[in-house]
């Protein structure tokens, strides 16, 4: 099954194999409890995906208050040849919610812009991508979202939030728009060009041979090019991928974590949402700095390792393009650059945010956490998938940008949509060899999601929430 042959049998169909979208795959094709359960795996990774890209926003300077680059929208795009309506509507709204997390927007006036911008953009793009079928590529989409979102954006902001003193920026923001446009169409034809995961489940799905014999996939290093199964025309089974990555996978740690023998998965999951609106809501950066220091314990005694030099390095990225923007009060010059007190303090405080958000997932977030219906299903699975990108991407350092993304998309397509306590641990590659928890399915079944007695479990979650509130009552004597 090679990317440059066109299978017998088939006939052209135009310029679908040129720089359009597969547009072959049956919106009804989605069938059957196997087949809607993958269908929730892909909207909860795409919308982890998102969320992780929202964190590497702020890696870029912005020149405008409210503009961003776009690089959540990316896995929406993505997504349309594998996702119905329902699915891209739901995997829209995970990814204003989680933008909205990631960002500590919620209770702003950035959380309606983004809302309003998103969904105007996708339905735009949707409309376009049924109408015009296998006319237009992930750049013209791209392009045509970018204009519906800041058409939107401009008019609420106008209208609602600013006034007439909106006008002032809208050339600049139209234009800044346009560019990240390009920047994230081309981002998307790279990827579903050269990606052997979107080219697998493209087949997978049934999409029209026509439109993915003139792909240039390009080998990964999860699954190699050439490999028997490509000759033999078959799609490598994926719980395979994650039998041959078992050895790579890191042993389980012998005895629990501290939160993990105190703490539920429930209790911890409750933990979470109770400090995140104290968070959400500190606006001074010498308190944030404290709480994400707290976080940070609180992580680590979740079990879970950091990787410090990736926090310092983020923080460090964020201050320094937020510095590049002046505001405020000049602390010094440097090369005749003016180094502004209002700009420090944003960065700081954009990047504490954001390094705090991902404490609080990591700490709170268990691999057997279930949230009842579709929609909590949806939310927990996206919420552990998020916490296995941020894994994953310690592995994940060999090859270009889409041999990494393979990687980590073959390694999430290899866990399952929703895990139980038992399900957790016994699956291949997360069960330590020799270690006591391993030789009996109690001490690694429903145990692991017990804890103490409620009330004891309701004064931990009380004294974390305490913790994270104590700075914000001694933040007048603190430094900034």
């Amino acid at each position: 099954m090679k990317g440059d042959q066109s299978p017998a049998g088939g006939s052209p169909q135009g310029s679908g194999s040129g720089g359009s979208l597969p547009h072959g795959l049956p919106q009804g094709l989605i069938k059957g409890e196997a087949e809607r359960t993958r269908r929730l795996k892909y909207i909860a990774m795409f919308a982890a995906f998102s969320m992780f890209a929202a964190t590497l926003e702020y890696l870029f300077p912005r020149p405008v208050p409210f503009f961003r680059l776009g690089l959540a929208n990316l896995p929406i795009l993505l997504a349309f040849p594998l996702l119905d309506l329902p699915g891209l509507l739901m995997l829209t709204l995970l990814k204003v919610l989680g933008q909205g997390l990631v960002n500590g927007t919620l209770a702003s006036y950035v959380f309606l812009l983004s809302l309003t911008g998103s969904f105007a953009s996708f339905f735009l793009m949707y409309g376009l991508y049924r109408l015009l079928p296998g006319r237009l590529s992930y750049l013209g989409l791209s392009l045509a979202g970018a204009l519906a979102s800041n058409t939107v954006q401009s008019l609420f902001s106008v209208l609602v939030i600013f006034g007439q003193q909106a006008w002032v920026i809208l050339p600049l923001f139209y234009g800044l728009g346009f560019a990240a446009g390009v920047v994230i169409g081309a981002l998307a034809e790279v990827v579903s060009r050269r990606s052997r995961w979107f080219y697998l489940q493209y087949v997978r799905l049934g999409a029209d041979q026509n439109e993915l014999a003139g792909r240039s996939v390009h080998s990964s290093p999860s699954i190699p090019a050439d490999s028997p199964e490509e000759e033999e025309g078959k799609i490598p089974d994926l719980s395979e991928y994650d039998e041959r990555q078992s050895s790579e996978t890191p042993r389980r740690r012998r005895r629990r974590a501290p939160l993990q023998r105190l703490l539920s998965t429930n209790a911890a999951f409750i933990a979470g949402l109770s400090v995140l609106p104290i968070y959400l809501l500190t606006t001074d950066p010498a308190a944030r700095f404290i709480q994400v220091l707290i976080l940070g314990i609180l992580t680590r005694m979740a079990g879970k390792r950091l990787l410090y030099t990736y926090f310092i390095f983020l923080l460090a990225s964020v201050t320094f393009f937020h510095a590049l923007v002046p505001q405020g009060r000049v602390l010094t010059y440097i090369g005749g650059f003016a180094v502004t007190r209002g700009a420090l303090l944003s960065g700081l405080g954009r990047g504490l945010t954001i390094i705090g958000f991902v404490f609080i997932s990591l700490f709170s977030i268990r691999r057997d956490l279930k949230i009842p219906g579709t929609l909590g299903k949806l939310i927990s699975a996206t919420l552990r998938f998020f916490e296995h990108i941020y894994e994953f991407r310690k592995k994940a350092r060999i090859g270009g940008l889409v041999a990494r993304l393979d990687r980590v998309l073959f390694e999430l397509s290899a866990l399952p949509f929703q895990e139980d306590g038992e399900a957790a641990e016994a699956r291949p590659g997360r069960q330590a060899e020799d270690s006591p928890a391993s030789e009996s399915p109690a001490a690694s079944g429903p145990s692991a999601s017990s804890g103490p007695s409620p009330w004891i479990q309701a004064a931990i979650i009380v004294m974390i929430d305490l913790l994270i509130a104590l700075p914000l009552v001694f933040s007048d004597f603190l430094l900034f």
